[in-house]
């Protein structure tokens, strides 16, 4: 027996028709403050486990913490936004909403830059540019205190920010960056972080899924209460009490367990150096973490988390240290005498003169030449 089409729309409708009557019976305004309330308990936890993750100083997890303090950070600060126009206090902050919607087109490639391990960092520039939506529309908003009112740029910007134009703009691309983060997401047992990728992933998935549906509903069905748009951003506090439960409340995991792990996480470690060194694998030029992956057979994922752990940096990083490390050799056994140190640092894996000697120079603190007459 197929389904009526309608159904789901029913039981929406349902459910909000329930919403009202229970608004009625208790008082709107009663709704509303513990509603609110609850959200301002929102940002509160938000911020304090934004702050908690950045202060967490892991050399193996460093730069996945900043972002997802950062993440936190504006999931509590786009919340605020909700409360601040329910309370009545929007008039005291009157652009505030305008920041806020620019804001939350960080939401979801921040969620894909966690999920998929591509920290942003002074080297990986690219990684940067999935913010740029955000960027752009705040350099519009600058721009547009120093040009007339009736210029088309502040057209533009302002459908970027407000009204339909701006949900079917944000909402495409929340869509694109979730169907990313959904392919990068690591299977739960193969990274150590997998679990708090999975709670954020499928948190922000499903309150996202959830007002797109209220969203339509609104628009094409009946009009909905505000009350109930309220109520959705509370699904963002139970997603931030989730975290705060798994991350700050002590585990009871048994020491013992934890040893066996950090031995097992270190054999792995070993035998991935061991392989990419038999095999020379680092002087490929072209070489990234799936071509790896490949050459080595271990899956992608895990390949990903037993780097990433080992060597508390990314994969680009952990590769020119073993390129650096091969350079080294050939200069202590004086074969840069029958080469140029640009020829040595080819024969290594680098693409070109910068790339050496920006490696070279962080990993050893001085420059090729000046290690070579401090032999």
């Amino acid at each position: 027996m197929k389904p009526n089409r309608c159904y789901f729309s029913s039981k929406l409708l349902f459910l909000a028709q329930n919403l009202m009557i229970a608004e009625n019976l208790l008082g709107i305004t009663f709704v509303k403050d513990i509603t609110l309330l609850l959200n301002a308990f929102g940002v509160a936890n938000c911020l304090v486990l934004s702050i908690w993750f950045y202060r967490t100083n892991s050399p193996k997890s460093n730069k996945k913490n900043k972002l997802v303090a950062l993440l936190l950070l504006v999931l509590g600060l786009t919340i605020l936004n909700t409360v601040l126009n329910h309370s009545g206090y929007h008039s005291v902050f009157p652009n505030y909403e305008v920041f806020s919607n620019a804001l939350a087109y960080t939401i979801a490639p921040l969620l894909y830059l966690i999920v998929s391990d591509k920290s942003p960092d002074a080297n990986s520039k690219r990684s940067w540019m999935h913010l740029s939506p955000f960027g752009m529309i705040i350099l519009g908003l600058i721009t547009l205190q120093f040009i007339p009112s009736s210029n088309i740029l502040t057209s533009i910007v302002e459908s970027m920010v407000s009204g339909p134009i701006h949900k079917l703009f944000w909402n495409f691309h929340f869509f694109i960056y979730l169907y990313l983060a959904a392919k990068s997401l690591p299977i739960l047992h193969t990274k150590r972080n997998a679990k708090l990728d999975h709670v954020l992933f499928w948190g922000i998935a499903v309150i996202w899924m959830v007002n797109l549906l209220i969203l339509f509903f609104g628009n094409l069905i009946q009009p909905l209460s505000s009350i109930i748009r309220l109520n959705i951003t509370l699904l963002f506090l139970s997603l931030t009490i989730v975290i705060f439960y798994k991350k700050l409340l002590p585990s009871d995991v048994n020491p013992k367990m934890k040893r066996k792990s950090s031995i097992k996480e270190s054999n792995e470690y070993s035998l991935v150096i061991e392989e990419i060194e038999e095999k020379q694998l680092y002087t490929n030029p072209g070489l990234n973490i799936r071509n790896l992956s490949k050459a080595i057979g271990i899956p992608y994922s895990e390949l990903s988390r037993i780097i990433n752990d080992g060597s508390g940096t990314n994969f680009n990083n952990f590769i020119n240290r073993m390129r650096i490390n091969h350079v080294l050799k050939q200069i202590r056994t004086n074969a840069h005498t029958n080469y140029t140190i640009m020829g040595l640092a080819r024969k290594a894996g680098f693409r070109s003169a910068s790339s050496f000697y920006s490696a070279f120079k962080k990993e050893m603190g001085t420059t090729p030449s000046d290690f070579i007459k401090n032999l």
